[in-house]
């Protein structure tokens, strides 16, 4: 999608940031009709947050890229890609379902995590549709994004590592006939297969690539260790897709060295492998040694990619907005039942509900101070007779008590049902669910208020069947205040849910 946030135009170009422990890469190119020209091409060592800060802004000041649109990537460390099932949701809740799969997947809290995914292309030997999904903390995402901003770049869009193997396809030609890609790295290596613009593989390589400088005979086992891993992912690919992967292997640019490497797997690899040199793809003003390729390779994919696409989309102006309904981030809190206290999210946003609500929120705050301000007053009164001080709390517990009234008054609304009890059974069985089903419904104050309670066995679908009440005339001026989600009964699937538009201690 394009922004069209900068104040330069697309001639200007596009900029690539990757941040990592040691340092950030610095890319900026411009698009062509020929090959894209690549004006800078840095990499900064720099240790700390501060110092990159500091050194990028600096960077940006000094090849005049302030205003340009900038995509950053996040570093290895940073986020966790994992292939899943697809849910069986709409696809624009894909992402917010897919937090419930990956919740066993990653090491952090999924209520602090931004979840985006992609389609796998559909497997010949599998029915199932299955996704790329992808996890980061979010607070590491909005960290790059404030890094990006305050350097004098615009952020456009975050994405992951991954990307560079979609984005580098297009530049290698073609793109339907598939392109495979090799990172080899000491700490983690990388096979991909991109195919008709979609990443189609992504998988992790265990290589102990430190070997590369022993003896020969270490350095064979390693080669023919490697050969076995591309084997098996080629093999993989075939027997799952259908079809044969790709045209071609290529060898990313890699801060080793990897000649003898590919020498090796273009002998004895089903098809011909190749190193892959970035200064063949764009016209350079810079030189692009094999060390510096390997450290801004994914800040160069970012720069060359299409304006306007984004493959994973970490966080963009829209994803940033807060979300109307009920968010699946909200409903995980904690490790083990997952429980979420939702305060005051309303099922649909009507203008007159929501500006009801505003104001009680404003009383409530002003009541808050008042009722700190009489404690304060009780506690000095009591150290001694203070007539004035008696004058002012009594004037306080009256103002008190008029906006209680006003509080109560505005709290309680007018939702009585004067049709009977039909119109929320007749919602909740235009409604159902496969999945979701009900065992409790309580109605109190004449349909004032209602608590459903009951079981799903696909836990990503509660959200949007919650959402879905909100298009019923019943439920469209609900508010409900409070969901759980916990273990099942012995013998049960799935999780228990309930909810009220009640908090508990109104109920009680």
């Amino acid at each position: 999608m394009g922004f069209g946030w900068g104040s330069r135009d697309a001639a200007a170009g596009r900029v690539g940031v990757a941040v990592g422990a040691d340092g950030f890469a610095l890319v900026h190119a411009i698009d062509t009709d020929d090959k894209p020209v690549l004006e800078v091409c840095e990499f900064v060592s720099c240790d700390g947050e501060d110092e990159v800060a500091l050194a990028l802004s600096g960077r940006v000041k000094e090849h005049g890229l302030e205003g340009l649109p900038a995509t950053a990537i996040l570093a290895p460390d940073a986020y966790v890609m994992r292939t899943i099932p697809a849910p069986e949701v709409p696809e624009e809740e894909l992402a917010e379902a897919s937090r419930w799969a990956m919740r066993d997947l990653i090491d952090f809290d999924p209520m602090d995590a931004v979840v985006d995914v992609t389609p796998i292309p559909a497997m010949a030997s599998d029915a199932t549709a299955r996704l790329f999904a992808v996890a980061a903390r979010e607070a590491r995402v909005d960290r790059l994004v404030d890094l990006v901003r305050e350097s004098g770049l615009e952020p456009e869009a975050v994405e992951i590592g991954e990307t560079a193997l979609l984005n580098l396809g297009p530049l290698l030609g073609e793109v339907s006939e598939g392109q495979a890609f090799l990172h080899l790295a000491p700490k983690r290596s990388l096979f991909g297969v991109v195919r008709d613009g979609a990443l189609c593989m992504a998988r992790d390589l265990v290589t102990d690539l430190s070997v590369l400088d022993s003896d020969p005979e270490a350095v064979d086992s390693l080669f023919e260790n490697v050969l076995l891993e591309v084997q098996r992912s080629l093999d993989y690919f075939e027997s799952n897709f259908g079809r044969v992967p790709a045209q071609r292997l290529w060898i990313l640019p890699s801060q080793l060295e990897l000649e003898g490497m590919v020498h090796f797997l273009d002998e004895n690899a089903p098809i011909p492998v190749s190193a892959l040199d970035l200064s063949r793809l764009v016209d350079s003003r810079t030189a692009l040694p094999q060390p510096l390729q390997d450290h801004a390779l994914a800040a160069f994919a970012a720069a060359v990619r299409a304006p306007g696409v984004s493959h994973f989309q970490m966080w963009n102006p829209t994803l940033a907005a807060p979300p109307v309904l009920l968010s699946g981030r909200t409903l995980l809190k904690g490790s083990g039942l997952f429980t979420a206290g939702l305060v005051a999210v309303s099922l649909i946003g009507a203008w007159q509900n929501g500006r009801t609500q505003a104001t009680v929120a404003g009383i409530e705050a002003q009541l808050a101070a008042e009722e700190s301000r009489v404690s304060l007053g009780e506690a000095r009164g009591a150290r001694g007779p203070d007539q004035a001080l008696a004058a002012e709390i009594a004037a306080l517990r009256s103002e008190r008590a008029r906006k209680t009234r006003v509080l109560d008054a505005l709290s309680g609304g007018n939702l009585g049902n004067l049709a009977g009890f039909s119109p929320a059974l007749e919602a909740l069985a235009r409604k159902r669910t496969p999945n979701v089903w009900l065992d409790r419904i309580t109605l109190r104050d004449g349909g004032r208020s209602i608590a459903l309670a009951g079981a799903a066995t696909a836990p990503e679908e509660v959200p949007s069947w919650l959402s879905s009440l909100s298009g019923e005339p019943f439920f469209e001026r609900k508010s409900f205040q409070a969901f759980e989600l916990g273990p099942p009964a012995a013998g049960e699937p799935g999780v228990r849910f309930s909810i009220d538009s009640e908090r508990a201690e109104d109920a009680s």
